[in-house]
């Protein structure tokens, strides 16, 4: 999974999640105005899309397991810990 991280200057967080056939690029439009709001924004392609790989499991690309990799997401970088 690929993430961008912002700079956050206070404990909210913002996932960017995109739709099927996007990739996390397509919010660099928001990024800095987002950014703006000291919030740490996190933005990530689903598994095959953008700078992810393509993963050969079927199940992978599950809305459940989409769910669990955003909350694993959060649960990595909303608090500001470094991958």
């Amino acid at each position: 999974v690929a993430v961008r991280r912002g700079a956050a200057t206070d404990e909210r967080a913002v996932l960017l999640i995109h739709g099927s056939g996007g990739r996390k690029a397509q919010w660099r439009a928001v990024w800095p105005a987002l950014a703006e709001t000291g919030a740490r924004l996190i933005a990530w392609d689903f598994p095959g899309h953008g700078a992810s790989p393509v993963l050969r499991k079927p199940e992978a690309y599950a809305t459940s397991a989409l769910v669990e990799d955003a909350l694993a997401l959060l649960a990595t970088h909303a608090a500001g810990r470094q991958q």
